[in-house]
């Protein structure tokens, strides 16, 4: 069975707490800048739910604020947006 794709409304919950607290910042264009790590990430999420090719199909083709050049986050990349502490 594929794994399912279930990361988006987790990361826009923790990009929207993060947001409050500071650690991002809203470009206005759709897109959250992380202060911390400099990595870029798509605001709001479409909530659609993707298989893991689909997901990586979806980046790719992700035409968002000026950028065409989007890639699914690795593991460790994730990792530094979840709040273990809830």
């Amino acid at each position: 069975m594929k794994l399912k794709i279930f990361v988006s409304l987790l990361l826009t919950l923790t990009l929207l707490n993060d947001i409050a607290a500071g650690n991002f910042t809203d470009n206005g264009n759709g897109t959250i800048t992380d202060s911390d790590t400099t990595l870029m990430w798509q605001k709001e999420d479409d909530d659609t739910r993707r298989t893991w090719e689909q997901a990586i199909t979806y980046c790719e083709g992700l035409s968002l604020g000026t950028y065409s050049d989007w890639r699914l986050p690795n593991i460790k990349e994730l990792r530094t947006i979840v709040d273990t502490t809830t």
